[in-house]
C-alpha cells in the first residue's frame, strides 16, 4: 500500500468508531493528554437516547479479581455507559468480543480469545479518587499499532467484507473527567486487545 493509501486509511480510521460504541452518541475528539503517535481514533462519549454527556462508567474492579494488586483503581471489562440523566446503560467494550486478537481469532474459525482478566456478576460505579463522585465525562481512544495493520492491510481485500479494520485495535484508552471537581482519570489499562 502506498503511502498515500496508507495517510487515506488512517484519515478514515479518525472518523469511524468501532462497533462497540455503536449504542452511543459520539463524537471525534482530541486525547486530554498525549499518548504516542500511533494511529487512533478518538471520541466523546453521550448516551445513545438523550445526547447527555454526563454518566457512570461501569465495570469490574481489577482489585477485586486480583487481591494482590496495589495500585489505583483500574477497570476490566465489560464496561458501560450509564447516562446520568436518563440511567440508559449501553455496552462500551467487552474484551471477550472487540478488538484485534478477537477479530483475528474470528475470522480463523475460532472462538474469541479475550483477555486474562474479565469481570462477571453485576459491575460498579467508577468513582472519582479526589472526590469520590460517580459521574463522569469519557473521551475513549482506540490505538492501532503500524506493524499490525500492516500485516491487515496486506489481506485488506479478503478481510473487508469479514470485519471492517476499524475493528482491529490494539489497544482501549479511557479518560475520565469528574462532573464535580474536573479530575482527570484514566480508569482502564487495556493492551494487547
Amino acid at each position: 500500500m502506498s503511502g498515500e493509501s496508507k495517510h487515506e486509511f488512517y484519515e478514515q480510521l479518525k472518523i469511524t468508531p468501532p462497533r462497540c460504541l455503536a449504542k452511543l452518541s459520539v463524537k471525534v475528539a482530541d486525547l486530554p493528554v498525549h499518548f504516542d503517535n500511533s494511529p487512533k481514533s478518538t471520541w466523546r462519549l453521550a448516551c445513545g437516547q438523550c445526547g447527555e454527556q454526563a454518566g457512570f462508567l461501569l465495570g469490574h474492579s481489577f482489585q477485586k479479581l486480583d487481591p494482590t494488586y496495589v495500585g489505583r483503581l483500574i477497570f476490566v471489562s465489560p464496561l458501560a455507559f450509564k447516562c446520568s440523566k436518563c440511567h440508559t446503560s449501553a455496552e462500551l467494550l467487552d474484551t471477550d468480543l472487540h478488538g484485534y486478537h478477537n477479530e483475528l481469532s474470528l475470522l480463523e474459525g475460532d472462538e474469541p480469545c479475550g483477555t486474562k482478566y474479565r469481570g462477571d456478576g453485576e459491575r460498579e460505579e467508577y468513582l472519582c479518587s479526589s472526590c469520590q463522585n460517580i459521574s463522569f465525562r469519557l473521551i475513549v481512544s482506540f490505538v492501532y499499532w503500524p506493524d499490525a495493520i500492516e500485516e491487515i492491510l496486506e489481506l485488506f481485500d479478503e478481510l473487508c467484507s469479514q470485519a471492517p479494520l476499524k475493528e482491529f485495535f490494539s489497544l482501549f484508552l479511557c479518560y475520565a473527567s469528574c462532573t464535580t471537581c474536573d479530575a482527570l482519570s484514566e480508569p482502564t489499562d487495556f493492551g494487547k486487545l
